[in-house]
């Protein structure tokens, strides 16, 4: 793999975990921007340290932050090892683009 390309899917890696990583903080120790609280999956959290573990558990129940993760590591691998032909890479290849499309659909 060239060097260019392989610069560009490290990029692309590191904004994907950077994005993710941001993602749960901001959820994990309750950054929101919004006054209002809005019931999440499993109902609204109190403040502070006591509810970092649910709403840890809350985010990893969202079908977009787990598409995320996917192509997160699918950009990795690619960053990585290049364009293998190995079924792991293909089904990791594979399942994040299934993923997001669909939470391109979805959303």
């Amino acid at each position: 793999m060239k060097s260019n390309t392989k610069t560009i899917y490290s990029l692309a890696a590191l904004v994907a975990w950077v994005g993710t990583l941001l993602s749960l903080i901001a959820t994990a120790f309750n950054i929101s921007p919004s006054k209002d609280v809005y019931p999440h999956l499993f109902g609204t959290y109190p403040s502070g340290a006591i509810s970092i573990i649910p709403r840890t558990f809350d985010w990893l129940c969202y079908f977009t932050e787990w598409s995320n993760i996917a192509m997160a590591i699918s950009f990795t691998l690619i960053a990585r090892n290049g364009f293998t032909n190995k079924n792991r890479d293909k089904f990791i290849h594979h399942i994040s683009l299934v993923m997001m499309t669909v939470t391109l659909i979805v959303n």
